[in-house]
This record gives C-alpha cells, sequence and structure tokens, in this order.
C-alpha cells in the first residue's frame, strides 16, 4: 500500500502532472545513475531509457520555458538568447537539505542538435559545469545518455555533494520523463493509426495517410 499512496501523492504535489486520463501504471522507469567525487569536482553519468520517440522526447528537453511546470523545485526557466542551435538558458530554483531550501541559479549556454543531443557548459551560477546529452532511438523507446562534470559551489557538506546532485537530477530526470510518457499518451488519446495507413481522429473523421 505504501509505494502506490507514495506514487498518489507525489503525482498530486508535481505541477502540471495531474492531467485527467494520468494513469498511476505510466510511472516512468528510474534513471541509472554513477557518480563519484574527485577531489571537489563532481563526475557523473546517467543512463535512460524512455517508452517515447526521440522526437517526443526532444519535444521535453527543450521545452526551457514550460520547465518549472513539470520540473520540482524550478521556480523559473528563460532563454536569454536563441540564436539557430545555441541558447542562452537561464533558471532559477530551489535546492532542499532536509527542510531547508537552498537557492540556486543557473545560467548555461546549450548547442543543440535535434532529436539528437544537447551539450552545455555554464556561463554563471553557482555551479560551474560541463554536460553532453545524446539522444539514441533503441527497442525500448530512446536511450538517453547524460554526462557531467561540476564543480559546486552550494552550502552541502563536501561528503554529502555527489550524492545530493546524483538524487536530484535523478528526480529531474524522471519528473522529464513523466511529461514526455504523458504527452505521448495525450497524442495517442487523439488518433488512431488503421493498418490501412489511415488515421481515425477523437472526433471520428478519418484523415489518410501520405
Amino acid at each position: 500500500m505504501m509505494p502506490k499512496l507514495l506514487t498518489a501523492l507525489l503525482l498530486a504535489l508535481l505541477p502540471g502532472m495531474c492531467s485527467g486520463g494520468t494513469d498511476a501504471a505510466a510511472e516512468p522507469p528510474v534513471p541509472v545513475v554513477q557518480v563519484e567525487n574527485r577531489d571537489g569536482i563532481v563526475v557523473l553519468d546517467l543512463r535512460y531509457r524512455v517508452p517515447v520517440s526521440p522526437a517526443e522526447a526532444w519535444d521535453v528537453l527543450t521545452d526551457f520555458e514550460n520547465m518549472p511546470a513539470f520540473i520540482p523545485n524550478l521556480d523559473s526557466s528563460r532563454v536569454l538568447l536563441r540564436n539557430g542551435s545555441l541558447i542562452h538558458l537561464e533558471q532559477k530554483g530551489r535546492l532542499r537539505l532536509g527542510m531547508l531550501p537552498i537557492p540556486y541559479e543557473s545560467t548555461r549556454q546549450l548547442e543543440t542538435v535535434p532529436y539528437r543531443s544537447i551539450r552545455a557548459h555554464s556561463l554563471s551560477g553557482n555551479t560551474r559545469m560541463e554536460s553532453l546529452m545524446l539522444l539514441t532511438r533503441d527497442v525500448e523507446g530512446t536511450l538517453i545518455s547524460y554526462h557531467l562534470t561540476a564543480e559546486p559551489d552550494l552550502p552541502v557538506p563536501a561528503g554529502l555533494v555527489s550524492s545530493y546532485i546524483s538524487g536530484m537530477l535523478e528526480s529531474q530526470f524522471k519528473a522529464m520523463g513523466r511529461e514526455m510518457m504523458r504527452r505521448a499518451q495525450s497524442r495517442g488519446l487523439g488518433r488512431n493509426d488503421a493498418a490501412d495507413g489511415t488515421t481515425e481522429r477523437a472526433d471520428g473523421k478519418v484523415k489518410q495517410g501520405t
């Protein structure tokens, strides 16, 4: 009973996660995280398989302005510059050490290759970081591989920094996975692809396939 109750409470507390028709059975898988602390520098590798297409995953990973609606403890997310594949992104939020909220902010430069990769490095904020995210289609949907090197400047005991960042990123990626699956399910409810290539919409009308 307790795992189901905890899942229900989490879904109720996360903004944008309680849309009508959402089923607890659609809970996303848990990311696999490896992290180590090398003299104050955190090196993290995360692998996350989500049962959606790369395009559906990309839609959420790059929905920067709407991220506060589905990522916990993210208060604002603002694109400062967009020049082709180059993006400057400012984000502000709150980390939690027990019951103590710790404000953070980050401005990063992102280089994007649609449906394939996002490379980032910090321009300012609490943490100096570089990261690379890769998306790969596989038989289960999309494999997201994320590598991060970070030198945090946070009021967190040194011995807890690695596990703290690991837990934060695991929570954020799982929230994005939940949103990916919610959107994919929502799209699926609006159409029914038939074997003959036609598509039946939710209103009952049929659209011929191309």
